[in-house]
Parts: C-alpha cells; sequence; structure tokens
C-alpha cells in the first residue's frame, strides 16, 4: 500500500513537471511571437518615414535646382523691363516676347559710357515683333523701337519674329556687309581697309541656321545697319 502511494506520488511529480515545463515553453514561444510582432511593428513605419521623406526630399530639391532659380531671373528680368515698359507708358501696347532666348542683352549703344538695355518685344495692336533699346537705368534717357511695324533702317523687314541669333557685338569690332548690290552673297574675303569699326556696341540679329540678319549700331549720330548674310 506505502509502495503504490510512492508511485503515484512520484507519478504526479512528473506528470507537473512535464506540464509545467509545456506551459513553460508555450509562453516563451508567445513572448518571442510577441516581440517579433512587436520588432516589426516598430521598424515598418520607420522605414516608410524615411523613404517617404526621402523621396519628399529629393522631390523639393528638384523643384529648388529646376524651377525656382528660373522663377526668380524671370521674375528679376521682368522687374526690369517692366519698369522700363510702364516709365515710358507702353507697358499695354507691348509685351515681352518669350519665344526669343535670349530676349534681352545690354551694351553700350551709344557713347555715353551708362548701360543700355536691348529687349525683343510683341506689339499686341499688330502681333509683329520690334527691338526696344533702352539708354541707362535712369527715367531721364530715353529709348528707340525698330520694328514692331515699322521698316527697320531702310531693310525689306518690319518683325523680329525670325530672329534666332541675338547678341552683343563689342565697341571696336571690324564688320562689313557680306551682300553685293546685286544682292549677290560676297564670298571672297573682305579686306580690313573696307570694313566699318564700330563706334559703340552693336546689335547682332540673325535668323537660326539660315542666311539673313545683320548688325544695329549707332555712328553717334544715327544707327546703321550692315548686312550680314
Amino acid at each position: 500500500m506505502q509502495f503504490t502511494h510512492m508511485i503515484s506520488k512520484n507519478t504526479f511529480k512528473v506528470l507537473f513537471l512535464l506540464i509545467f515545463s509545456l506551459l513553460a515553453a508555450c509562453t516563451d514561444s508567445d513572448n518571442k511571437n510577441t516581440r517579433a510582432n512587436t520588432k516589426i511593428i516598430d521598424q515598418s513605419p520607420s522605414e516608410n518615414e524615411i523613404t517617404l521623406t526621402n523621396t519628399q526630399t529629393n522631390k523639393d530639391e528638384g523643384i529648388l535646382d529646376e524651377v525656382e532659380p528660373k522663377l526668380i531671373k524671370t521674375k528679376i528680368i521682368d522687374s526690369t523691363i517692366h519698369k522700363i515698359l510702364s516709365t515710358e507708358g507702353l507697358e499695354k501696347k507691348y509685351q515681352i516676347s518669350y519665344s526669343h532666348d535670349p530676349y534681352k542683352i545690354t551694351g553700350l549703344f551709344n557713347n555715353d559710357d551708362i548701360l543700355d538695355t536691348a529687349f525683343i518685344v510683341k506689339n499686341n495692336d499688330n502681333n509683329k515683333e520690334g527691338l526696344i533699346i533702352k539708354y541707362g537705368f535712369s527715367d531721364l534717357y530715353e529709348l528707340t523701337i525698330f520694328g514692331a511695324g515699322k521698316k527697320v533702317l531702310n531693310q525689306a523687314f518690319d518683325d523680329f519674329i525670325w530672329v534666332g541669333e541675338f547678341k552683343t557685338i563689342p565697341k571696336g569690332s571690324k564688320a562689313a556687309s557680306n551682300v553685293g548690290e546685286d544682292g549677290e552673297i560676297i564670298t571672297e574675303v573682305i579686306p580690313d581697309s573696307l570694313k566699318t569699326i564700330l563706334p559703340n556696341d552693336g546689335i547682332f540679329i540673325h535668323a537660326s541656321e539660315s542666311c539673313g540678319g545683320g548688325i544695329i549700331y549707332s555712328d553717334n549720330e544715327s544707327y546703321q545697319w550692315i548686312q550680314q548674310e
């Protein structure tokens, strides 16, 4: 009887230890799963947050690099030209012709050593384009308008819409017309003795990748034209 009781007691201990071990293993497994799940939950938002942040940063950098400088540049140029046009009461008749790049240049186009501004505009009355030269930045200085519906220096055009090249030619440059009296293009080298030395900066206008153009310059009395094919 005592022996049977001992077996039952030992058996009970074994069963208790076995059940305890199983419970401990399950609890440990659950804890591991909980920690794993917690780790995943903690990490996922961080990764997404970093990705979104980087994407937003790259987008912002793109805006700063590609858009804002252009907006700032356009704003500065527009402000300058708008002031010129509004001062002369021309802001309703003329608008900047953005189809030209550049549409604005600077130079010493007369002989007063004050920087002048030349820019291409469109005449709102007839949709023809012209060239405006504003002398200096002071309100006291006048301006000159070429084209925009009026024949340019006795040439056969009154519209600058064809202009592709638009730049300043430095004072002292030598240039000569390369078109003969019969309208034929002169292919021979023109000697310097037959060339004009520009007394002021000139304005070069030319069609892109084709014939047609010239230099507008002041000889300190009036504006002149040098044909450049």
